[in-house]
């Protein structure tokens, strides 16, 4: 089913360059990411109704097909086929999601105008990410504040403008948010409301210090590994009026804005033979009172209800209403270490840093491993992650623990 969209998107794509004028490039791109993982889980875990507090699984983390290109003189578009965590527990779900699909017209370098299904947004580096291009075995899922609540796939229906003036770049986006499948709100206890979605604004504006990076995609590499010379600050936000709910003691339904701010920092530097990666970012998230949401990232077990606050399997306290810290640093390890008729190797660590309302213990969560680029088109990555888990007692949300996983990831690209 998916080569079969895959074509249609192909013999459509076709069509466009058969009547269009000046093509100079047409892409055609695929490319999956796939883990073997072994996680330790939250307590109280279960695998069809069986407690488990382990967990050996084989997935594929994303599968992506896309098409992109120049179709007329200054008529940008691209369009993406894909789907993320198809593991042991969702065989029906196995299918094709259309991803991206925009055309972009430049009317000068500082102003280009698109629109479509994508993944254009503001608030930080990351919030866009290419994902291929990620520094460590994943993306730090917190910079996606509306995942798959108001989003599909990060992606919104959008309109957004971008370019270049002198050494910024901008991007200003305004985008229609999906309805919202369900929404639990409690008393002073924040949830995503639900009804007619008013308009989401975000935006982000980086100051390129050296090398200017592309403006035709939205997705921001994590590295380079050295083959720019990248200094970039950027900074940028995320509005959306009436987007959260929350419920009085007498039961009634107070409204609140979707209000992200974050400021951030990109180093990519050649070494000689060695490159240094490094970012870290601040980030402010108003949604609500105590708003707080578990998040496990491909999860391996289908219980729904967990002995702990974090919920099942590999969930932790990913977004919410407070402060949140992040930095990851990679080094490219250089030829003297390492042969360049081997490849390369690059190693990796990252630390999460959170306070948010709704929990009395602040969060730490952190990771590192390595990625060897066997070729241009394979990597091959080892990463393991450790994230605290939250009990609910009568004296608060506390910690209670660790738990972590070992990633073995293969990623291919055509």
């Amino acid at each position: 089913m998916i080569l079969r969209g895959f074509i249609t998107i192909v013999f459509l794509a076709l069509q466009v360059v058969a009547f269009g004028q000046g093509v100079s490039e047409l892409k055609f791109n695929a490319s999956t990411q796939v883990w073997l993982r072994y996680s330790q889980l939250n307590a109280g875990s279960q695998i069809e109704g069986e407690s488990v507090d382990q967990v050996f699984d084989i997935s594929m983390r994303r599968v992506r097909l896309s098409a992109k290109g120049y179709v007329a003189p200054k008529t940008y578009f691209y369009v993406s086929l894909g789907d993320n965590n198809l593991n042991y527990l969702n065989r029906s779900k196995i299918g094709i999601n259309l991803l991206d699909a925009v055309v972009t017209y430049q009317f000068y370098d500082f102003f280009h105008l698109g629109a479509g299904k994508t993944g254009w947004t503001g608030l930080s580096r990351y919030s866009s990410p290419s994902t291929s291009n990620a520094l460590g075995v994943d993306i730090p899922i917190f910079v996606l504040p509306t995942i798959n609540k108001s989003d599909h796939f990060l992606r919104k229906l959008s309109i957004f403008s971008t370019g270049n003036i002198g050494k910024w770049n901008y991007r200003l986006v305004a985008s229609k948010p999906y309805l919202v499948a369900n929404s639990d709100p409690g008393i002073e206890m924040a949830d995503f409301a639900i009804g007619n979605p008013k308009l989401q604004t975000s935006g982000y504006v980086k100051y390129q210090l050296l090398d200017k990076e592309q403006v035709n995609s939205p997705y921001q590499r994590g590295t380079y590994l050295g083959k720019k010379k990248i200094i970039n600050v950027g900074f940028g936000y995320q509005f959306q009026p009436d987007a959260m709910q929350s419920l009085t003691i007498a039961g009634d339904t107070l409204q609140h804005a979707l209000d992200l701010k974050a400021v951030d920092l990109f180093i990519d530097l050649p070494f000689y033979s060695s490159a240094l990666t490094y970012y870290i970012g601040y980030f402010n998230y108003n949604m609500g009172p105590n708003y707080i949401r578990n998040i496990g990232v491909n999860n391996p077990v289908n219980g729904e209800v967990g002995e702990s606050f974090n919920g099942v399997g590999t969930r932790f306290p990913t977004i919410g209403t407070g402060q949140i810290l992040y930095t990851e640093v990679g080094w490219l390890l250089s030829d003297n270490i390492v042969p360049q008729s081997i490849g390369d190797i690059q190693i990796y660590a990252n630390l999460q840093s959170a306070d948010f309302d709704a929990l009395d213990d602040p969060l730490m969560k952190f990771g590192g491993g390595f990625n060897y680029y066997i070729n241009p088109k394979i990597k091959l990555t080892g990463g393991v992650n450790v994230w605290p888990e939250y009990m609910d007692t009568e004296s608060g949300i506390i910690q209670n623990n660790y738990n972590s996983e070992v990633i073995v990831m293969i990623q291919a690209k055509l």
